[in-house]
């Protein structure tokens, strides 16, 4: 948290911690920080349940696009449409599915609403496309912080 870690953020606020998928360590994190917030709440202390709260929101807008763009397919501003995965990629059936539909520069067929890909470079850029696998891969692991309570 801010003043409390060694944690480098973006320019946009979103808090950064190494190379690729690093924001199902963000939204970790912010499960985390929800979850000790509600033990300091009951135990009377309200003010520092208070930062850890606010820290834990923040870094989840970020993630659902308060610094520009979202970071959740089918969510929120200018969410990927490029992710990184087989099945989103294909066409409709009944045409033949195949790795080669990752390499074109359409927009995936199909929307995976919800799957949060791997995030932004340090300095906040992030490029949609689809061969750029670790900022733009969804894995089942990112999500588990981000559909937490």
């Amino acid at each position: 948290m801010n003043g409390l870690d060694s944690v480098q953020y973006t320019p946009q606020g979103l808090a950064w911690t190494w190379g690729g998928g690093q924001l199902r360590n963000v939204a970790n994190a912010a499960l985390i920080a929800q979850v000790y917030a509600k033990k300091l709440t009951a135990a009377g202390e309200t003010a520092k349940a208070r930062h850890y709260q606010c820290w834990a929101l923040a870094q989840m807008r970020q993630i659902a696009g308060d610094g520009g763009r979202s970071y959740v397919i089918g969510h929120g501003n200018n969410p990927p449409t490029h992710s990184f995965h087989k099945a989103a990629s294909c066409p409709p059936k009944p045409a033949a599915c195949g790795w080669k539909y990752l390499n074109t520069p359409h927009a995936n067929q199909h929307v995976l609403h919800g799957a949060l890909v791997g995030g932004p470079d340090a300095d906040g850029s992030f490029v949609d496309v689809r061969n750029n696998s670790a900022s733009n891969q969804p894995f089942l692991d990112y999500n588990a912080g981000w559909t937490g309570k």
